[in-house]
């Protein structure tokens, strides 16, 4: 676990446990709501609220994330010359289309200024000139798809992108020279 200088632990950048280790060393949440509506959501669980409370048609970012990252990142570099992924985000969507574009490019920006790459993985289909400028061929932009059938699309993830709005914004970050990826997940039943 990463910990500020008091020892305390950092909020902002952090180690994924579990199975969460696959997709990279270090991680940092922007919010703690998420706009998707999700049926199959395991993040109110982690979070031990209900999924009513979880959705947020308008999430807002983490308070204090980026002064915090900023502390996080110069302890990391005081201590180390490795520069791992960090995975934005496993807690919400990097890039909900309600929320104007300007946090997640900020986070970003700070990371590379410490010289670590990022991994988005999203599933609104939005991916704003802002952000994908920010990012750099050594970054990864990786969607999530559950589905191709628009109506189960609808069903399990009411208010994500469809999986064409996805993957339009796939293609558009590897013409820009961004590393992309799919994440199939999570495999939904054929009931």
């Amino acid at each position: 676990c990463i910990r500020d200088s008091q020892g305390g632990a950092v909020t902002s950048l952090y180690e994924p446990r579990g199975a969460a280790r696959i997709y990279a060393d270090l991680a940092v949440n922007i919010y703690d709501r998420c706009p998707h509506g999700c049926r199959y959501c395991y993040c109110p669980r982690i979070l031990h609220i209900s999924e009513f409370e979880y959705y947020s048609p308008h999430p807002q970012p983490r308070p204090g994330l980026l002064d915090d990252l900023m502390r996080a990142c110069h302890e990391w570099a005081a201590v180390s010359d490795e520069r791992p992924y960090v995975h934005v985000s496993f807690l919400g969507d990097p890039l909900p289309r309600s929320v104007k574009p300007g946090i997640t490019e900020a986070v970003i920006n700070l990371l590379h200024r410490f010289q670590f790459p990022v991994q988005l993985l999203s599933k609104s289909g939005y991916l704003p000139d802002s952000t994908l400028s920010e990012l750099s061929e050594r970054d990864r932009y990786w969607i999530s798809l559950t589905t191709l059938d628009p109506e189960r699309c609808r069903f399990f993830e009411p208010f994500a992108g469809t999986a064409e709005e996805r993957l339009a914004a796939l293609a558009r970050a590897r013409a820009a020279g961004v590393k992309v990826g799919v994440s199939l997940e999570p495999v939904l039943s054929h009931e």
